[in-house]
């Protein structure tokens, strides 16, 4: 499950259930932007890829814990490159 992922990413421990909600948000989002960009819907599911996985991963990982003050980390630079490989690739 893609949530587990995050939380050990975060080290957040998968017992823990405080976040969830805030996480689930965020991956949700992040599966919006692939969609949008036109990722079919099938690489999509909960580890059904591994490039969509590693998306949503660091998209999640940069996002957590975002303040309204700007304190928002910059996305890897990897990052742009995932999702054009991801949208040229996973359109099928």
């Amino acid at each position: 499950m893609v949530l587990d992922l995050v939380k050990d990413s975060l080290g957040i421990p998968s017992a823990s259930h405080e976040q969830d909600d805030e996480l689930n948000l965020l991956i949700d989002a992040a599966r919006e932007l692939l969609r949008g960009s036109g990722v079919n819907e099938k690489y999509l599911e909960d580890n059904a890829d591994p490039l969509a996985t590693s998306f949503i991963l660091i998209y999640v990982t940069t996002s957590y814990g975002y303040k309204s003050d700007g304190n928002l980390k910059e996305l890897p630079k990897h990052f742009d490159f995932l999702l054009r490989q991801l949208a040229l690739t996973k359109h099928d």
